[in-house]
């Protein structure tokens, strides 16, 4: 098959290629290829398949409560919206409720967001759930369930935590804090390179003391999430974040669990707080575009960055690469199909 007079994203540029693909590999990419078997992918936008390293659940199934079957009917669904991979985010829960989440899900990596973080900035936590860092709640999950962990590195032991998860292979971000620079340095210090939805659950910015922002800015070997569905983060503030942290923002859901089920708003708690957003990942590389940021940075932040955190190939579109191809309709912003390489 070949897919010709589409938009192709394609080492950090978009531009008009055909692409064809045999055996569900990619086997060339030109200005014009010609053949008898083509697809007409005019006003279509062609990428990779997106990924989401942090999102809590959709289709009204959180990751807390999934099973295996409930895994395979989401998974069908982060496809449908462009994403094709996507790590399952766990809302801090009650000790003995982990080791039963990786019972129900053992061949899942699972990223962990608390319970290791202070009140202070707990955002929609349960403060009963939380706890000081102590590694044998990750050893009775068993590391090897274990992708991310969630730090705040101001509570008593995080630092030695955050060093001894990196130690083992397992990243670790700095997030839910009210940390000054020094505290978010030291993190770094110890091998921490992540910082959890940049601006939320954290202090903001303050000329006197600039706290994770300031320490994030300073180091830049450090990646920040961003949460671009227009209520978590305000459109000039996402900007300046693209501008400060250029080339190093990773666009996340951070979604809760009615995601496909609601497309717009987000989700909140009974006293105003906000929980999480409803738009997938695909859904807010185009808010990015209509705030202003071009669409080939938006596409970086939601598909090369991730992927790297993650120490994953970084899927392309080039001879040789599986087709894991999705395709955006550009007037419409929705995502129309995909390709998975098995095809």
């Amino acid at each position: 098959m070949i897919y010709q007079n589409g938009s192709v994203y394609r080492s950090g540029r978009i531009e008009r290629l055909d692409v064809e693909v045999q055996n569900g590999v990619i086997t060339a990419v030109a200005p014009q290829i010609d053949g008898e078997e083509t697809l007409d992918c005019t006003g279509l936008l062609l990428t990779p398949m997106l990924a989401d390293i942090h999102t809590h659940g959709c289709l009204n199934i959180d990751f807390t409560e999934a099973d295996a079957a409930d895994l395979a009917e989401m998974a069908d669904y982060y496809t449908s919206t462009g994403v094709g991979f996507f790590l399952p985010t766990i809302i801090s829960s009650p000790w003995e409720a982990y080791s039963e989440m990786a019972k129900r899900l053992p061949d899942v990596r699972l990223r962990l967001e608390g319970p290791f973080f202070g009140v202070g900035k707990k955002g929609a936590h349960d403060e009963n759930c939380l706890t000081l860092p102590d590694r044998r709640l990750l050893e009775e999950i068993g590391l090897g369930h274990i992708a991310m962990v969630d730090v705040d590195p101001a509570q008593p032991g995080a630092l030695d935590l955050i060093e001894w998860l990196e130690g083992q292979g397992i990243r670790t971000s700095v997030a839910h804090t009210e940390a000054t620079y020094a505290q978010a340095m030291a993190a770094f210090d110890r091998g921490c390179r992540h910082v959890t939805h940049l601006f939320n659950a954290m202090n903001g910015l303050h000329h006197r003391e600039s706290g994770v922002l300031g320490a994030a800015f300073d180091r830049k070997d450090v990646v920040v999430e961003l949460i671009c569905d227009g209520y978590h983060v305000s459109p000039p503030v996402v900007r300046m974040a693209f501008e400060l942290y250029k080339g190093r923002v990773c666009v996340i859901s951070d979604s809760f669990k009615t995601m496909g089920i609601e497309t717009d708003g987000c989700a909140r708690l009974a006293d105003g707080t906000i929980a999480g957003a409803v738009q997938s990942v695909g859904q807010t590389i185009f808010n990015l575009e209509n705030w202003g940021i071009p669409l080939e940075a938006a596409l970086y932040a939601a598909i090369d960055v991730p992927y790297r955190v993650m120490g994953m190939d970084v899927p392309a579109i080039e001879p040789g690469q599986k087709a894991c191809l999705a395709a955006f309709d550009l007037k419409t912003k929705l995502p129309v199909w995909q390709l998975p390489a098995e095809r």
